[in-house]
């Protein structure tokens, strides 16, 4: 049979896919391979079997199991994230146990839930837009995988070297199924569409057809008899916060204008002032309270911030006794007075509540 395809070396590939700063978009119809080609490119790196790579960590909401365990069980250097939160706080658990010589790879499948243009309000569309402007700082690469892609955010499906409209994207894994079927035929291969996918490495390039070999982390659940596979069955969810007050623009003010050595030392002064002003709800009236403050302090967080009439209106509530319930249920941690008082005064000095000063 004559040479299907030409031979990239692995190694360098993905390298420049997972150095830091990097964001990769995989993007295709449903069932095209989407999350197999994402797990499939990254186990060897994770399981540190390509030489002359940093110890590398995946970071990713897609669901894991492991044979004969019940329930999710992720693989030794897979970290289950399903919300910005969790983000930050598994990069301060990798930074004190193996310091800052690694990479992290966030692998965000099903992206579309909170990257789409028509969501620029989403908290995690916001949060993920700022934390892609300083990836470098924390050694993370992004996997971004989503069956649109023109429905997505200019920033995440548009080239950096786009000249009309730059982005953030550096490379597009496309599941072009009628070109791969294409290729099949033309080649006489017996290899299935999933396991092929087209790689563009720039928007001056033209795009080349790799092919994307199964791994023990891609067998089918039902056929797992040792080891882990993802669960393609799985939802995958992405959310802002798990604790009422978590604030991502405040990890980032406390992080900027360091050194990269002390990020650990930044991340943890953060968590630990979050988690000691956490207050232990049981009640579930007060559970709501709690959450209302939180949905009310990452509207006002957000760049520009939602204005306070729209805030009460949407809430039902007065903006007095929103603003009471911010402090004591969702007091920010880390910023400055300057952008506590923002967030607290109106924007323009005029509507939006009674409280009176």
């Amino acid at each position: 049979m004559a040479k299907a395809f030409r031979t990239i070396s692995r190694t360098a590939l993905m390298d420049r896919c997972t150095e830091p700063g990097a964001v990769n978009l995989i993007t295709g119809n449903r069932k095209a391979g989407k999350t197999f080609t994402m797990v499939s490119m990254l186990q060897p790196l994770i399981e540190n079997r390509i030489c002359g790579f940093p110890r590398v960590f995946l970071f990713t909401n897609v669901v894991y199991v492991q044979a004969g365990v019940p329930g999710r069980s992720m693989p030794p250097g897979v970290r289950y994230v399903d919300s910005v939160e969790s983000l930050f706080r598994e990069m301060l658990d990798v930074f004190q146990d193996y310091g800052h010589n690694v990479r992290i790879v966030l692998a965000m499948d099903e992206a579309q839930t909170h990257m789409l243009a028509d969501q620029n309000a989403d908290p995690v569309n916001q949060a993920m837009l700022q934390i892609l402007a300083i990836t470098r700082k924390f050694n993370l690469s992004v996997w971004f995988a989503s069956p649109t892609m023109m429905n997505l955010v200019p920033k995440i499906r548009n080239f950096i070297d786009d000249p009309k409209n730059p982005g953030n994207l550096n490379y597009l894994w496309f599941k072009d199924l009628p070109r791969i079927r294409q290729f099949i035929r033309s080649k006489g291969l017996r290899e299935q569409p999933h396991q092929f996918t087209t790689w563009k490495p720039s928007a001056q390039h033209g795009s080349v057809i790799l092919y994307v070999p199964a791994t023990t982390w891609t067998t089918k659940v039902a056929d797992l008899r040792e080891g882990y596979a993802y669960d393609d069955e799985a939802a995958a969810t992405f959310r802002y916060s798990d604790t009422p007050g978590f604030d991502h623009q405040d990890v980032i003010d406390m992080c900027s204008g360091i050194r990269k050595d002390e990020l650990t030392g930044a991340l943890r002064d953060y968590f630990g002032a979050l988690d000691s002003t956490e207050t232990a709800i049981h009640d579930p009236e007060e559970q709501k309270l709690a959450e209302q403050a939180a949905r009310v302090r990452r509207a006002r967080g957000m760049d520009p911030p939602v204005k306070w009439d729209v805030i009460v209106a949407i809430e039902d509530t007065p903006k007095s006794t929103l603003v009471s319930r911010m402090a004591k249920y969702a007091p920010s941690v880390g910023a400055s007075s300057e952008k506590d008082g923002a967030s607290i005064n109106d924007d323009d000095g005029t509507g939006g509540g009674d409280l009176h000063t």
